[in-house]
């Protein structure tokens, strides 16, 4: 399903039961927001190691504003204070008072933004595989693929984040979601996220790494 949030219609999905059966009584379940990784990707990926949770909780996966099914919009709105609010928006719209955010990979950077801009609703923060902090040209360096010294960092931070977005929105996403952005959305993605910058100001109540 699709849910307008902050004039973008974002694509839904919902698995597992809010409510379980505890003797006579109805409990309510955790709810957790499954935020997947990319950018390019979509909530599909997370299903095969997430969905097993559905046993305790009930998961909300949600594609991305500007990937996946959800409206592809403006590329001056990627970046990853929209998201974060986006997130915001979705959990606002579905009444959702104590939310637990899990961001996997890229879907870490927007959650511990949301973390730093919306605390107030915000009961638990699972992070894994991700960073609060993206510096490319250690991250060539850690993986010995690339003479990173006779690379300027300006050229390091370009291709780490174009390689990504390259290999997953080129080769999937205009079969599946019939929109294919053009090699000036990837310039205009990688110039706007602020990956490099996310997690300087983040100090939430509750945070299970992994």
């Amino acid at each position: 399903m699709r849910i307008q949030v902050n004039n973008c219609r974002l694509y839904v999905d919902v698995v597992g039961s809010g409510l379980t059966a505890e003797g006579p009584k109805m409990v309510e379940r955790p709810i957790v927001f499954v935020l997947h990784g990319g950018p390019g990707a979509d909530h599909s990926t997370m299903k095969p190691d997430f969905n097993p949770l559905a046993e305790v909780a009930q998961l909300v996966y949600y594609d991305h504003r500007g990937q996946g099914r959800s409206d592809p919009d403006k590329s001056d709105n990627w970046h990853l204070d929209q998201w974060a609010d986006d997130l915001r928006g979705l959990i606002d719209t579905l009444g959702i008072e104590t939310p637990i955010v899990l961001g996997l990979s890229f879907g870490g950077f927007v959650a511990q933004n949301y973390a730093v801009r919306h605390p107030d609703r915000l009961h638990k923060l699972i992070l894994a595989s991700t960073v609060a902090r993206m510096v490319p040209q250690r991250v060539f360096e850690a993986s010995g693929m690339v003479p990173v010294r006779r690379i300027p960092l300006s050229i390091c931070e370009s291709v780490y984040l174009y390689i990504p977005v390259l290999n997953v929105t080129v080769t999937q996403n205009k079969d599946l979601y019939g929109h294919k952005p053009s090699s000036n959305t990837f310039q205009s993605l990688a110039a706007r996220t602020g990956l490099s910058t996310i997690g300087k100001n983040l100090r939430p109540s509750h945070v299970l790494l992994s």
